[in-house]
């Protein structure tokens, strides 16, 4: 299991190396800020996968690849629509909506990631209803890693430890009154992964 070491009051993993067919690749498309939340990613998607009974190796080259598009901008336009790929309404115009699916298949086709783990970067940033456990996985490693700010960051990540589900019904709270904050648009498949999720912990 991975190391642990204390870090705003709550146990963090120690990074993860990046795999060897991943670095060049991460290095050639993405910054170096991007690059060390991609390994803070990874390093708890690794641990959280481990703590749960899934693919630990699954889990970190996943987290190492979910924001391969993520510095693509409106670049990403032309992949996108040349895979099918469109922006929603609620997505309001804003392009960074599309690369988590544009990761997700860059993911399977290039690095011969799992199906369960691709799609686990492709709702990475939203979520979606009906998540599996690999999906939460990844979505509570890239909102509640190393680095991320917020009040209840810390005892999210500790509860992802404990409750997956759980923990990723209230980051989507929390995600959800920060948007309504800022008076954006709400993002629906953060809408219906947290009435599922709500449903799923009443139980």
């Amino acid at each position: 299991m991975a190391r642990f070491e204390r870090d705003d009051d709550s146990m963090l993993p120690s990074p993860v190396d990046i795999d060897d067919d991943i670095e060049p690749v991460l290095r050639d498309r993405i910054s170096a800020k991007r690059l060390k939340h991609s390994v803070a990613v990874a390093s708890l998607a690794e641990a959280l996968a481990i703590r749960h009974g899934l693919d630990a190796d699954g889990a970190r080259r996943a987290g190492l690849l979910h924001d391969l598009w993520r510095e693509e901008g409106y670049a990403c336009i032309p992949e996108a629509e040349r895979r099918g790929l469109a922006l929603p309404d609620w997505a309001d115009g804003n392009p960074v909506m599309l690369h988590g699916p544009l990761a997700g298949a860059e993911a399977a086709e290039r690095f011969g990631l799992g199906p369960a783990w691709c799609n686990a970067i492709a709702v990475h940033t939203t979520g979606r209803n009906g998540m599996t456990a690999e999906d939460l996985v990844i979505y509570l490693a890239d909102h509640a890693c190393a680095g991320r700010k917020g009040p209840n960051v810390a005892a999210l990540r500790e509860l992802a430890f404990k409750d997956l589900e759980l923990a990723a019904c209230q980051m989507i709270d929390d995600l959800v009154l920060n948007l309504v904050s800022a008076g954006a648009l709400l993002w629906l498949p953060s809408a219906e992964a947290r009435n599922d999720l709500l449903l799923r912990t009443r139980l």
